[in-house]
């Protein structure tokens, strides 16, 4: 792995227009090394409100100020809520993309060779909201927990195992 401080990290964005982007400092930010379109069941492109990285779960006796130090990697899967209520998981691979612009025998980067065209993420599909998807985030202390919200006031809790939510919770008719 890369040493240099400002070569080490890759950045992940996520538009409306329905793209995820990936980025790196060893081209200057200049263009993206990947560029992936998401699309839901119909094919048609949905725009993205959120997004998370599942996370390696903390291990027995850590406390929760490491959290910090246990980044997503390029191999974990991305979590994405969409503005259909959708709610997709996938694994993007970008790391061979990586590994050209980063090298790891080399302190030199090698010649960076963006992915200019949109390539499709393939993705799987759980239970959607009615609404669109405001926030996801994985559980740190267990491998498969995640937790979306909805602009339609539901959250819901997953298992990367399943489709449907473990827990569901609605605001009262009341509210």
């Amino acid at each position: 792995q890369e040493q240099r401080e400002m070569h080490r990290f890759i950045i992940c964005s996520a538009s409306q227009d329905g793209k995820v982007l990936f980025w790196s400092m060893a081209n200057k930010l200049t263009e993206p090394l990947a560029n992936y379109e998401i699309q839901n069941k119909r094919h048609c492109i949905v725009g993205v409100q959120a997004m998370s990285f599942m996370r390696p779960p903390l291990g027995i006796g850590s406390s929760a100020g490491k959290r910090d130090r246990c980044t997503p990697g390029l191999d974990n899967l991305m979590l994405l809520g969409v503005e259909s209520g959708d709610v997709y998981r996938t694994k993007p691979g970008v790391t061979s993309a990586v590994r050209q612009v980063i090298p790891s025998s080399s302190s030199v980067p090698a010649a960076v060779v963006p992915q200019t065209a949109s390539s499709v993420l393939e993705v799987d599909y759980y239970e959607a909201h009615r609404g669109p998807v405001n926030a996801v985030d994985c559980s740190p202390y267990f491998r498969n927990l995640f937790l979306t919200a909805s602009s339609d006031g539901s959250l819901k809790l997953f298992s990367t195992l399943e489709r449907t939510p473990l827990a569901l919770l609605e605001p009262s008719v009341e509210s």
